[in-house]
């Protein structure tokens, strides 16, 4: 954009300076040479400034594109920080837990996954007995170990 504005105020100037030849033009024939001129750098500063409001039209739009952007980052990461970092202690697996602060209300007490976490991504981690599920990535938690199976009946 900055070229763009250094080459409207060059137009500037030749309008300028061809002006001032219209001025002190002595026959008709310079006169109507130094209009035609005027004329073509009247033109071309036209042109240069619809350039520019093209380019700070993209500029808004770039703008607002970008200001949209933070806005969603801003929601996601303080959405993000109700979460903190647990352990299950059975089986040494990690997983994000909803703050005790933030259950109540609405707010169920739930498990995130770490991996889509890390991702800014928020899935609730489905239970289904011993480990938790994540239905977005399909990652598995166990935090229960297995417990051993006991024969039904002894060998002699």
């Amino acid at each position: 954009m900055l070229s763009e504005t250094v080459t409207a105020l060059g137009g500037l100037k030749t309008a300028f300076d061809v002006a001032k030849a219209l001025i002190s033009a002595k026959s008709d024939s310079e006169r109507l040479a130094a209009i035609a001129d005027l004329q073509a750098a009247l033109i071309d500063i036209q042109h240069q400034t619809l350039a520019l409001q093209a380019a700070m039209a993209e500029l808004q739009d770039e703008a607002i594109t970008l200001r949209r952007s933070n806005e969603t980052l801003q929601r996601r990461s303080t959405d993000l920080s109700r979460y903190q970092l647990v352990k299950f202690d059975e089986t040494g697996a990690a997983a994000y837990r909803l703050r005790p602060e933030h259950v109540g209300g609405d707010e169920i007490d739930h498990y995130l996954c770490p991996n889509c976490y890390q991702k800014g991504e928020k899935s609730i981690l489905q239970e289904d007995g011993r480990s938790l599920f994540c239905p977005s990535c399909a990652m598995r938690i166990y935090i229960r170990k297995q417990r051993p199976l006991r024969p039904s009946h002894r060998l002699v």
